[in-house]
Formats: structure tokens, sequence, C-alpha cells
């Protein structure tokens, strides 16, 4: 559920265009026959990829802060923690429209629409490559990531609560 070859596919097909900036997938693989092979596909790329495994936050933030482009593939999410991150961050955001990505990130994202890699390949050429694209969707996603806040969940949650034990109460 990760589409991770969607990401490498399209990550090969941009070819020499792509060399000069690393691709870096973050996280620790949660297969270990799917990250061998996503690793094996990664060979075909012209440029550097590297598979991070996991990392704490603050290497992860410190990550997100550099990246030209932040990609989440993963198609079965409820609440993607990740792209709050990301967008808290700043990142320029490409995701696919399944599950809550449209919901979590709205207009703060691109989308590979469907998703497959050869959309992720036309929306990551456009964000790699087009400055103002990229600046406008940073500038989103910081703006969408006010948003999230732990105090605002907090707020909702004690909401529903009080209102369930009135519910009972009657």
């Amino acid at each position: 559920y990760k589409k991770v070859e969607n990401l490498l596919d399209a990550w090969v097909d941009l070819g020499d265009s792509v060399s000069r900036w690393p691709l870096v997938v973050a996280g620790a693989p949660y297969d270990a026959d799917y990250a061998r092979q996503m690793e094996e596909r990664s060979r075909a790329a012209r440029g550097a990829v590297h598979f991070t495994g996991a990392l704490d936050a603050p290497a992860l933030g410190a990550l997100m802060a550099a990246c030209r482009v932040f990609v989440f593939t993963s198609e079965a999410e409820n609440l993607p923690i990740t792209l709050l991150e990301a967008m808290a961050a700043g990142c320029p955001i490409l995701t696919n429209r399944t599950c809550s990505m449209p919901e979590t990130c709205g207009e703060a994202a691109a989308y590979a629409d469907p998703p497959c890699a050869d959309e992720y390949r036309a929306e990551l050429e456009r964000l790699l490559f087009d400055d103002g694209y990229r600046n406008d969707l940073r500038a989103r996603a910081l703006e969408r990531a006010k948003r999230y806040r732990w105090s605002e969940a907090a707020a909702q949650t004690l909401a529903v609560l009080r209102a369930a034990g009135a519910e009972a109460g009657r």
C-alpha cells in the first residue's frame, strides 16, 4: 500500500534530468521482501537513490527542511501525520487523491491523479523544475499547516466527550 514503486519508476523515467539530486526514501521498511524489491528497482535510476531506514524526529525534520519536493505515495492512510509534518516544514508536497490525502492537504499539494508512475513523473518534473509552482505549494503548505493544532484537536475532543457525557446522563 506504500506504492514506493510509483516513485521509483517515475524517477527512473526522469533519467539524467534529475541526476543532480538524490532521491531519498525515508523510513523503516515495513516488509523486508518489499524493501529488497524497491532497492533492486532503484538500481535503474541514473542518479543516487538512498534508503535511510528508520529516522528519529530531528533527522526526519532536517531532511524535510532540506527537501526540494516531498513525495508521499502511500494509498492507505487514515490521517497521514507525515503529511502534516511536511506541511509544517514548508515542503512542496506531491501525493495522490486516495484515502484522506486530499482532505489533509487540500490545495496545498500537487496530486498524481491517477496514482501511477506516469502521473508522479509528470508532477515531479513540474515541481522540480518550475520554481514558481514549487514556491507556491510551499507557501500553501505552510498556510494549511496552521489549521492543525494539538490545542484545537484537544478542544474538539473534549467537546465531543462532554456532549457524549451529557447525552448519557439524560
